[in-house]
């Protein structure tokens, strides 16, 4: 028996509802196990809007809509590429998502903005029931055609909607969502794995991505067995002030896929790059990863930002930090324009913006950063580029190498 494989975006507009495009035209995009469910929605889903017809079987995806480059389409094609297996038959691309909304819905006067997981109201969110009703059916018309989905992978794409909602109140919300949709594809014998992305945050004529909710994403795909930080959104190119325009559709749905392939094969998810802890002395910083990891500065695949390298700390000018070099054992050193003030905040791609600070004619987001993993793979869609692993963004609190001894 072949079995489905289904990719279920959810989240905002950047979960392939954006119709950035075109799409690009390569021969591995046309693969005939990239399918759609043929309800008319194909990849952007219904966002929020009434169904038609039921979904009872699958159309081809490659043509579907030349106009708008698909992420999920993306990720199938690098997927199938990567797995070593034959039982897979077919690969659905899906989007429960809709542009512009937060985990909880608002009440603005008497305008309703829906939530993803609940309305203002608490009840809840009727694109969370439609997401919930599409596995659903795409799940029994999978089945009936004898290709049973094996597993859910649900690439998620959020937080421009949310970036002033504090850190843990997004991290709660968000894993009690997980949680619900988790359940109802367990109802019916499906297995989920998430497939999160740290948002980008906006262009540098915008407010920037200093926003919690970005950080909050990494402690979910840290503390959750069935979820991964698969893609850091900071080095992808924009469309417009927030949505990523068609080349960061494939990069970023590219990598998603790898990750997926990886999971799949068994190799286990990429370990997540994060700060064990940031020391001080004189005038350098070293920073501690909690697994060693080969890292290297990139200046190239995306422009640099105004701040070096993507470092920041707080409360000084943004070239305070000189240099970042990576150490031979997998760690990273910043050289310092000037000794280290006391309990400072280290920010790596994690940078807010006010109207007094300079812009950029650069279309990438103003809290982007350099450092990233060494190796690195050819896009299949666009062999031009290459796939990075960049560090996700963070922020650490650096504490004086002497105050750590004396505590040790």
């Amino acid at each position: 028996m072949t079995h489905s494989i289904l990719f279920m975006s959810f989240g905002q507009s950047n979960a392939d509802c954006h119709t950035a495009g075109p799409a690009f035209d390569h021969p591995v995009l046309d693969d005939p196990r990239i399918v759609l469910p043929n309800d008319g929605f194909g990849f952007r889903g219904t966002r929020g809007f009434a169904r038609k017809r039921m979904i009872d079987g699958f159309v081809p995806a490659y043509g579907f809509d030349t106009k708008c480059q698909s992420s999920g389409i993306a990720s199938a094609a690098r997927f199938l590429h990567e797995i070593n297996d034959d039982t897979i038959g077919q690969v659905i691309v899906r989007s429960g998502a809709k542009g512009g909304r937060p985990l909880v819905g608002r009440k603005h006067g008497d305008r309703i903005i829906d939530g993803i997981f609940r309305q203002h109201d608490g009840t809840a969110a009727m694109l969370l029931l439609s997401m919930i009703e599409d596995i659903y059916q795409i799940a029994a018309a999978a089945d009936e055609m004898g290709q049973p989905i094996r597993q859910i992978y649900i690439p998620f794409y959020h937080g421009e909607a949310d970036r002033n909602t504090p850190r843990d109140t997004y991290n709660a919300l968000l894993t009690e969502m997980m949680d619900i949709i988790d359940d109802a594809a367990a109802d019916i014998g499906i297995p989920t794995v998430w497939l999160l992305t740290q948002p980008s945050g906006t262009a540098p004529s915008h407010s920037g991505n200093a926003w919690e909710n970005r950080l909050g994403i990494k402690d979910v795909a840290d503390r959750r067995p069935n979820a991964v930080l698969a893609n850091a959104n900071y080095a992808m190119p924009l469309f417009d002030p927030s949505h990523l325009d068609a080349t960061g559709k494939v990069l970023a749905g590219e990598q998603i896929g790898r990750c997926a392939a990886r999971i799949h094969n068994g190799e286990g998810a990429p370990a997540l790059i994060s700060p064990r802890e940031a020391t001080a002395i004189g005038n350098k910083i070293h920073i501690r990863f909690h697994a060693p990891v080969k890292t290297t500065i990139d200046k190239v695949s995306i422009p640099a930002p105004l701040f070096t390298d993507g470092f920041l700390v707080e409360g000084q000018p943004a070239d305070f930090v000189r240099r970042a070099i990576p150490t031979p054992d997998g760690h990273l050193t910043l050289i310092c324009n000037g000794p280290i003030p006391d309990d400072c905040q280290l920010n790596y791609a994690y940078a807010g913006r006010t109207q007094s600070d300079p812009t950029e004619d650069v279309a990438y987001p103003y809290g982007r950063g350099c450092l990233r993993k060494s190796d690195s793979t050819t896009s299949l869609i666009l062999p031009h580029l290459k796939l990075h692993e960049w560090v996700p963004a963070f922020s650490v609190q650096v504490s004086s190498a002497v105050a750590v001894q004396n505590v040790a």
